[in-house]
């Protein structure tokens, strides 16, 4: 009886945990981290300090703020840069945000760099979050006698700081070029399949109106032929954004009749939600062949 009766008792707590705390753990946050291209820098030359954030979702899902360069020891930060890459694997879109600090050895010993702290925000929410590197550490040898201990040397070390630069700048646009052009391919990709996932989901929506669930049907309707159309042509459809879509402001980057159509279909659907118009169970059925037949015939328009 006691054992039943604590069992009984524990029974919604588990419940709670599985249903409530679990789904929340799944939520993804960014990750950072922070490393330099070399183990040891000497005195006048340069090393680089690269944070990174990645996460995974769209580019817009967090919204970070310019970091403040790390304080450090030993060293000197003299440029930043920055730049962002995406990548899709295993169907996943990745985000790629990269923070670049140079560095010039000033001191001999051991050098630090101090943490870098990245303030960000999750989409349109206005409160700020933080993600901190740790610090890092690496050893500075002796160089020369010093920046500007003469003529010669300060043109020596203004020489190396323009080589540095123009490595670094041929550097980013290699890689950015490299990380464009994987992009590229596997966006392409993706929006070959676009149009065949936006069918699919689209023959899930029937189960709505067999259940009576017209508000829900006409809702869902809406939401695919709105993810497909942002994918795609980067159009957004919204009660806010409808009238310029219906306007032509927006449907330009269809081709063809396809802008047209589009804007029947939306006016349409429109109406059904948001107005008081109600259709008849084989318009319901129309609708949802219009918006089907639209996004097929745009397979070809990649």
């Amino acid at each position: 009886m006691t054992k039943n009766l604590i069992i009984s008792k524990l029974w919604p707590s588990v419940l709670f945990f599985f249903l409530v705390i679990r789904p929340a753990g799944a939520l993804t946050i960014p990750r950072v981290s922070a490393d330099l291209n070399n183990d040891r820098v000497a005195i006048g030359e340069a090393i680089l300090l690269t944070v990174t954030a990645t996460w995974i979702g769209p580019a817009s899902a967090f919204l970070f703020l310019l970091p403040q360069p790390p304080e450090c020891r030993g060293l000197t930060v003299t440029g930043t840069a920055q730049r962002s890459m995406v990548y899709r694997t295993d169907g996943d879109l990745h985000q790629v945000r990269e923070y670049l600090f140079t560095l010039i050895g000033d001191f001999e010993g051991s050098g630090r760099v101090g943490p870098v702290r990245l303030l960000y925000r999750r989409g349109e929410e206005e409160e700020e979050h933080s993600l901190t590197t740790e610090p890092l550490e690496v050893p500075v040898a002796p160089g020369g006698k010093g920046l500007f201990s003469s003529f010669g040397a300060a043109l020596r070390m203004i020489g190396i700081g323009l080589a540095v630069i123009v490595v670094m700048a041929l550097y980013i646009r290699w890689t950015i070029r490299r990380y464009q052009k994987k992009s590229n391919e596997v966006i392409a990709d993706y929006v070959k399949n676009l149009e065949t996932e936006s069918l699919k989901e689209l023959d899930h929506v029937r189960k709505y109106k067999v259940q009576g669930d017209i508000e829900k049907y006409l809702e869902k309707i809406w939401t695919v032929l709105a993810d497909y159309l942002e994918k795609k042509y980067t159009i957004t459809i919204s009660p806010e954004s409808f009238r310029e879509v219906l306007g032509g402001a927006r449907a330009s980057a269809l081709p063809g009749e396809a802008g047209e159509e589009l804007a029947r279909i939306l006016k349409e659907l429109e109406e059904c939600r948001f107005g008081s118009s109600r259709l008849e169970s084989r318009e319901l059925d129309t609708i949802l062949k219009r918006v089907y037949a639209f996004i097929e015939s745009q397979k070809d328009n990649s």
